[in-house]
């Protein structure tokens, strides 16, 4: 199963009326991107920085929503908040660990002031 990664600077709420009649919005990622990441390479990297010390609990994932719809931005912010002071405290052991190229690619998105979610299909 494939899920949904987010990443950006910041997200632009769009609003529009869905298929059932009602109003809904969505978070658009504004200079990030959205693209497909399968459910187990997400539960790969929360493993892999859980046994350098970042719970897997602090990594902003949303089962609940589909792509980035109805997604409260302020749980999205405070999540990604929780994620800069996990991985914060266990900086040293991560600089010392040898990481994965996602693993790298993930974190400089964070070193570079993104915030990121997931959303899993």
């Amino acid at each position: 199963m494939s899920g949904t990664f987010v990443h950006a600077i910041g997200f632009r709420r769009i609003e529009f009326i869905g298929n059932d009649g009602l109003p809904h919005y969505e978070l658009e990622p504004v200079d990030g991107a959205s693209e497909g990441m399968g459910n187990t390479t997400w539960r790969e990297l929360k493993h892999f920085f859980a046994g350098l010390g970042v719970p897997a609990e602090a990594w902003p994932e949303f089962p609940d929503h589909q792509c980035s719809i109805d997604i409260p931005l302020p749980q999205v912010n405070a999540r990604n908040i929780a994620l800069r002071r996990a991985i914060h405290e266990n900086r040293q052991a991560i600089d010392r660990a040898v990481l994965p190229e996602l693993c790298r690619k993930i974190l400089s998105y964070i070193d570079r002031g993104e915030s990121l979610f997931f959303t899993p299909v």
